[in-house]
C-alpha cells in the first residue's frame, strides 16, 4: 500500500525507533497550525513527522522485528493479521474489530504490532 501511515501511527512508529529517509512526512510548517501529509521539507524544523507508506513499515516490521502483517476479506470486512517469523498467525478481527478497508486494517494490524509485540 503506498498510502502514508495516519499521524497517530507516524507518532508512535517514531517513539518505536522507526526512522529512514522517506518521501512523505507529516508537516506542520506553512499550514497554519494543522498536521499534513507533504511530500519534502524545504526549511529547517522540528515540526514533521517521517510518513512512510503501510508497504515501508510491513517491511520494515519484518526485517527488524520479524512480524508479518497482511489483512484478507470476505468480500466486504477486512480482517487484520499478524505472523510471527517463526509463530502462529493472529487474526485480530476479535481482539480489534473488522475493518471496511484494507488501509484501516493493515494499520489496526501495525498499531496492535507495535504496542503489544513490540
Amino acid at each position: 500500500m503506498n498510502t502514508p501511515v495516519s499521524f497517530e501511527l507516524a507518532k508512535l512508529l517514531k517513539e518505536k525507533g522507526f526512522d529512514g529517509n522517506y518521501f512523505h512526512y507529516w508537516n506542520m510548517v506553512n499550514h497554519s497550525g494543522e498536521w499534513k501529509v507533504d511530500t519534502s521539507i524545504w526549511e529547517y524544523t522540528d515540526n514533521y513527522i517521517e510518513a512512510p507508506t503501510i508497504a515501508e513499515v510491513v517491511m520494515w516490521l519484518y526485517e527488524k522485528h520479524e512480524y508479518w502483517c497482511y489483512v484478507y476479506t470476505n468480500g466486504k470486512i477486512w480482517h487484520p493479521c499478524i505472523q510471527h517469523k517463526f509463530g502462529d498467525m493472529a487474526v485480530l478481527s476479535g481482539k480489534i474489530g473488522e475493518s471496511n478497508s484494507p488501509t484501516e486494517a493493515y494499520e489496526a494490524a501495525i498499531e496492535y504490532t507495535l504496542n503489544n509485540l513490540i
